[in-house]
């Protein structure tokens, strides 16, 4: 006789023949003999006799053997419930087979004692206390669970026996319990679920109701919704992963198709919540989400209702979450999300349809083109559509500032969900790289906008440590930041770049403190022979092993290159330091402030230390104001005469014009000679004979300045706009009487300019200049007193945008009154000046233009 098989049933089985038994899952049944030849035999099904009698086929794979260490005992109580039983077919056949097994099993040979078996009692009691808590107070898992806890912690203190169930509940806050664990379990909530994703399956398979409504079914489909809705936010994740993976996602793939069916706003926005929640739940529902034909309805949807913001808000950040794996979307869909797609959103986040549109969509907006960037990579070798798109806008003022506001906040808006994978890609730090590794992107960053994402990178790279893989992103992100800017013009936080990069080169090398000062490489214009005796300086050798070598590479680099800007820029002073400019000029509180700036000036550029007070960009523009090369004089570069000590450039200045001394001989009959301060101050006799005060007669100035508020409009009124002939004060913004701030209704920035323009008298020169500027006005008279006034002459500090040359607004604009006759001649009314310049922001680019 051969050894009884104990077999237990898998899953649940009904009955489909009359020779086959039904049973559910973890029956237990018994193999018997069947007088069959081979032939005859089919090897998918097993003849059995359960334990209640029936005697019968069962499938092959709904059943498995019984582990050894648990047999005897299930013999044993499968032989109990058949002796209960009064007569079954075989009866003695099967309890000879009973008694053999268990013979066979008892005569064994003696080994050591098995492992205890796993205890699934306790956690299978765990999972359903915390369901019944769960189903009956209708709290979320968690709350459940917790609640759970703090009832058997009180119970333990009464009945110690009961502490293993309390250790059993404590661990699932380790993370969700696969359900699997725990043998001939179902979670009440999986049933649940799966009952309501089965109905909104069925709903979506009804083709009638679908195509030709035969009852209005909008109220049970969005009671069924709700449902699920709830279930997803309150069920235990691992719970809701197994049943929504079940069939190969199969309920995923059925509810997408539903949505695509379904035309009622309010269904279609139950299911936009649900899958962002099933989204935050399992990534590889995003990527059948990205695949099907999710993105391409919800891209419709928002071009068809632009102005539901309820509506556009829902499809724009579930595309957001759809697109934020940086998956790559199949190629067929760059028809409908392509170019045409992201110009789009880029307009609405430029020009809003309204306020309300801005408010609520401009944000939800910026985080959808981030995170439709991050499929783009130089691995994938596929074309950027989004730097294709931003390289062709003239402007797009309000995208910039919203990425370097997030920026400096280190915010990701496509890392929508708190579990992210903290090893994705920063979209915000990806987007900046991309577009300044574009040809043509980087030039929507206005001048302010590179000062504010240089003052980010230097915090960044102060803060973060050399393990920190965010310093790379940051590094390399000041590499093209500096090449590929007007840092030489302004040299913005140059002292503290320069701190961060030797820090860098230098970090892991504290030891040896007297290879610092050898391995330093100093950002100043006289060191001597800098390109010939500088260290050459190898990463491998400066830094220790762990150390991040690219760091350390585009350090060097940046360094390099910020040298040879600082030369060029160097060059454009150094002739008037020696030329002296200022020495016709008598010493008045503006003269005492520009010899300060001066000095302040090029103390940066010598071998000594950074002075304590380093001039800011405006006392730099105003130094530059009246020794502007590009506008009104010329230098060339003598290459053979270098200065061998200092390794700079010197430079010979001509001026094609009669000089000042010239000037004030010729016209006038005199010479200037310069004062003592003290007998300036004390004697009597100069009074009114300065140079100052006959130049202010001679070269009258009128300010016109573009206020913004009226602290900063009085601070000028006080200082350096007293110097003035006249000041006037015009906004688009406020309104003073006391100063007085006269506001304009203007449409643009250039409206602003013109207006002010026109209003300005035609016999004297103009100075424009926004609050932050400053400006020494004996100086500027100084230099436009040998000019034409009647010339048309357009002053300032030049700088360049889209190939277009044009002064600068914050260094301040001169305007001759010939060139003032010469625009006003053709914007001879307001309305004229609201047409001329459209655009906000670039108000100075567009007088140039006219």
């Amino acid at each position: 006789m051969t050894k009884a098989r104990i077999l237990k049933a898998l899953y649940p089985f009904k009955k489909t023949h009359e020779s086959s038994i039904s049973f559910e899952g973890g029956d237990i049944v018994l193999e018997l003999e069947e007088k069959l030849t081979p032939k005859e035999k089919d090897m998918n099904w097993i003849y059995v006799i359960h334990s209640s009698g029936t005697i019968g086929y069962v499938p092959k794979n709904y059943v498995c053997c019984v582990p050894e260490k648990v047999r005897l005992s299930t013999l044993a109580q499968f032989q109990k419930g058949l002796e209960s039983l009064e007569s079954i077919p075989h009866k003695d056949l099967v309890m000879t087979l009973l008694s053999d097994g268990k013979a066979s099993t008892e005569c064994k040979k003696k080994r050591p004692a098995p492992q205890p078996p796993e205890d699934v009692l306790m956690p299978r009691m765990a999972r359903e206390i915390v369901d019944i808590v769960r189903t009956g107070s209708d709290l979320s898992y968690d709350g459940a669970r917790d609640v759970s806890i703090s009832v058997f912690r009180y119970l333990v203190q009464k009945e110690p026996n009961i502490k293993h169930l309390l250790s059993t509940l404590e661990s699932l806050y380790l993370g969700p319990m696969d359900p699997a664990t725990i043998p001939n379990y179902t979670s009440p909530d999986a049933k649940e679920m799966e009952l309501l994703l089965q109905k909104l399956t069925e709903c979506k398979e009804d083709d009638q109701q679908r195509n030709w409504m035969l009852h209005e079914d909008e109220s049970n489909i969005g009671k069924l919704l709700d449902n699920l809705y709830d279930l997803l936010m309150k069920c235990e994740p691992g719970i809701t992963i197994s049943v929504l993976s079940r069939y190969k996602y199969f309920y995923i793939q059925s509810l997408i198709e539903y949505f695509q069916m379904e035309t009622r706003w309010s269904l279609k926005k139950c299911m936009m919540e649900i899958f962002i929640t099933m989204c935050s739940l399992d990534e590889v529902i995003i990527s059948i989400a990205l695949n099907s034909v999710l993105p391409l309805e919800l891209a419709q949807d928002m071009f068809q209702n632009l102005g539901d913001i309820v509506r556009l808000r829902h499809a724009a950040l579930l595309l957001t979450v759809i697109f934020s794996t940086g998956e790559a979307m199949p190629v067929q869909y760059f028809d409908q999300l392509g170019t045409e797609f992201v110009q789009f959103v880029l307009e609405q986040i430029e020009s809003p349809e309204s306020f309300e549109h801005e408010k609520e969509m401009s944000d939800v907006f910026v985080g959808l083109l981030l995170s439709y960037n991050l499929q783009f990579s130089k691995e994938a070798s596929s074309r950027n559509i989004l730097m294709e798109v931003l390289s062709e806008q003239r402007v797009a003022k309000v995208y910039t500032e919203k990425i370097l506001l997030l920026l400096n906040r280190e915010e990701d808006p496509s890392a929508i969900f708190h579990n992210s994978n903290k090893t994705r890609v920063h979209a915000t730090r990806k987007v900046i790289l991309d577009m300044y590794q574009s040809s043509h992107c980087h030039r929507l960053f206005y001048t302010n906008d590179i000062y504010v994402l240089i003052d980010i990178i230097v915090r960044q790279l102060t803060d973060l440590c050399s393990e920190d893989p965010r310093r790379t992103n940051y590094v390399k992100m000041c590499d093209l930041v500096l090449k590929h800017s007007n840092f030489s013009e302004h040299l913005h936080r140059f002292k503290d770049l320069e701190k961060c990069f030797i820090r860098i080169l230098n970090e892991e090398d504290d030891a040896d403190t007297s290879s610092i000062e050898d391995k330093k490489i100093t950002l100043s214009a006289e060191v001597q022979e800098q390109k010939s005796h500088s260290p050459d300086l190898s990463c491998s050798d400066v830094l220790a092993n762990d150390f991040d070598l690219d760091d350390c590479t585009i350090a060097k680099d940046i360094l390099s290159v910020s040298i040879e800007d600082l030369n060029r820029f160097i060059s454009r002073f150094e002739y008037e330091i020696d030329r002296s400019p200022l020495k016709p000029v008598l010493p008045n509180n503006a003269f005492k402030w520009d010899i300060n700036c001066m000095s302040k000036v090029f103390s940066i550029f010598t071998k000594d230390a950074f002075p304590p007070s380093v001039p800011t960009f405006q006392e730099v523009n105003a130094f530059l104001l009246y020794v502007n090369e590009i506008n009104n004089s010329r230098f060339t570069i003598d290459s053979a005469a270098m200065d061998k000590k200092n390794n700079l450039r010197q430079v010979r200045f001509f001026d094609h014009g009669y000089s000042y001394d010239q000037w004030l001989y010729q016209n006038y009959g005199y010479e200037s000679f310069l004062v003592d301060p003290d007998i300036l101050h004390y004697d009597k006799t100069f009074k009114g004979n300065i140079e100052s005060d006959f130049l202010r007669k001679k070269i009258p100035i009128l300010c016109l300045i573009l206020a913004d508020t009226f602290e900063g409009s009085k601070s000028i009124n006080d200082t350096w706009g007293s110097h003035c002939n006249e000041i006037r004060f015009y906004s688009s913004k406020i309104n003073n009487s006391s100063l007085p701030i006269i506001k304009l209704s203007v449409q643009s920035s250039f409206d602003l300019y013109c207006q002010a323009i026109r209003r300005a008298t035609k016999d004297t020169w103009i100075f424009i200049a926004k609050e932050r500027t400053f400006a020494v006005i004996e100086n500027l008279r100084y230099y436009l007193a040998s000019k034409n006034a009647s010339s048309h002459y357009y002053l300032g500090h030049a700088r360049k945008f889209w190939n277009v040359n044009y002064n600068w607004k914050d260094a301040g604009i001169v305007l001759s009154p010939g060139s003032i006759d010469k625009f006003t001649t053709t914007f001879t009314s307001d309305k004229k000046c609201e047409s001329g310049g459209r655009y906000w922001g670039n108000g100075d680019w567009y007088l140039e233009k006219t």
